[in-house]
């Protein structure tokens, strides 16, 4: 009986590297999101107005707009139409880079800096 044991726990422990590495496979990236043009901040309210379009991966619920100059970073939902509308404060010159995010903890690659007109 022991023999059997120790045989079904030899077993087991030389499956463990398999599962544990099917688990590490790497995947393909989230490509970035598509921005529209940005427009001058608002002179009234001083935020930026930033849309995405229907993100490529259809599960992204999420956008992440960072304003790299003052490190101030908004996050909002998907609209109802697959978009994402997302109000930022910004100044003429700063910096904004744009994320999707999917589920938790899997995360776009970011946009290349989009300067503020």
């Amino acid at each position: 009986m022991r023999k059997i044991r120790a045989i079904a726990l030899s077993l087991a422990l030389a499956a463990l590297p398999a599962a544990v590495a099917a688990c590490n496979t790497p995947t393909l990236p989230i490509p970035p999101p598509i921005v529209e043009p940005l427009t001058a901040p608002d002179p009234a309210t001083g935020l930026v107005e930033v849309r995405i379009e229907r993100s490529i991966p259809e599960k992204a619920s999420h956008a992440i707009v960072i304003n790299t100059a003052t490190q101030h970073g908004v996050i909002e939902a998907r609209l109802l139409d697959g978009t994402f509308l997302l109000h930022i404060p910004a100044e003429s010159g700063d910096y904004l880079q744009c994320y999707l995010l999917l589920g938790f903890g899997e995360i776009s690659q970011g946009t290349v800096p989009l300067r503020v007109p």
